[in-house]
């Protein structure tokens, strides 16, 4: 997702506004409880583009590895079950995420008996369905290199497989 200061800085810039409420709109689409509810989107009266998500506790992936790897296999198998779903979930709805990466999947802190996961956002998504607004100008490339699927670095059209083909380092 776009950040609160890209966001702040961009909010007289169309076409990020615009995406930033694509963005949203393709998340809120997407059910699942491994996928983080988009309560509300839109502009404040001062025309600041907001996104409302449900509030949890916990810390991002990235933290969890960070803190306490190796991970044992058991546990990074559920994991990337959880993740799978949420992918599958937002596949259902014609949707790709295209640069999934473990700081925008989110280790609640209950049930504190397991870990339960939630992908917090869509981030660069985009819609297989073809029925919405290009709001990318040629050569723009959105989202984490390091994350971001080949096909997309390329400009090429993404399928449901570039969630899997990311390159993390």
């Amino acid at each position: 997702m776009i950040s609160a200061d890209h966001l702040a800085q961009a909010r007289d810039d169309a076409a990020i506004v615009s995406r930033f409420i694509r963005e949203a709109r393709l998340t809120a689409r997407v059910a699942s409880p491994h996928v983080g509810a988009v309560i509300d989107a839109g502009r404040t009266e001062e025309g600041t583009p907001f996104l409302a998500m449900e509030r949890r506790r916990g810390r991002g992936l990235d933290a969890l590895i960070q803190a306490e790897a190796p991970i044992a296999p058991p546990r990074a198998v559920a994991t990337a079950a959880q993740i799978a779903l949420a992918l599958e979930a937002a596949h259902a709805q014609g949707v790709v995420r295209r640069d999934l990466k473990p700081s925008n999947v989110f280790v609640l802190a209950e049930p504190a008996d397991r870990d339960f996961l939630k992908v917090l956002d869509l981030g660069i998504a985009r819609s297989l369905a073809g029925n919405h607004t290009q709001v990318t100008r040629q050569g723009d490339v959105f989202g984490t290199p390091d994350y971001l699927a080949p096909e997309a670095v390329r400009g090429e059209a993404c399928g449901p497989a570039a969630d899997l083909s990311g390159s993390a380092p």
